[in-house]
């Protein structure tokens, strides 16, 4: 799987939900994760179902978790859900028919495919 085929937005919600279910694993609880590392509750809702924090914070996840050892497999790419992919397929066929300018749908794939159309938002959030 292609680690660009993902927007940031997306690895920061994947990255959350991994963190979830691997504290999940550990029995440990919300409260208990955010009061080890020393952060609120609404700061590992954030993180946690969004997506949304500082480095730091994931890495104290982790360390409180005892996973820092599995950080390289923490952040392989999500599986693609074939139903998903497929709508976005047929969402890039109908924007490129629309358009009328075939070397302009060229231009857009080739980037796409590259994994240049990824970025962050208008004030330069990553998600973290």
């Amino acid at each position: 799987m292609d680690p660009y085929a993902f927007s940031d937005e997306a690895w920061c919600k994947e990255l959350g939900r991994r963190l979830d279910h691997l504290r999940e694993d550990r029995k440990m609880s919300r409260v208990e994760l955010g009061e080890e590392i020393g952060v609120s509750q609404p700061t590992i809702r954030r993180l946690l179902d969004e997506g949304h924090g500082k480095l730091s914070i994931l890495v104290a996840a982790l360390r409180s978790l005892e996973a820092l050892d599995q950080f390289e497999t923490f952040i392989k790419p999500p599986p693609v859900n074939p139903a998903l992919l497929r709508k976005k397929q047929v969402r890039r066929v109908e924007v490129g028919e629309a358009s009328g300018d075939t070397r302009e749908r060229e231009k857009r794939s080739a980037r796409s495919s590259h994994g240049q159309t990824q970025g962050t938002d208008e004030k330069g959030d990553l998600g973290w």
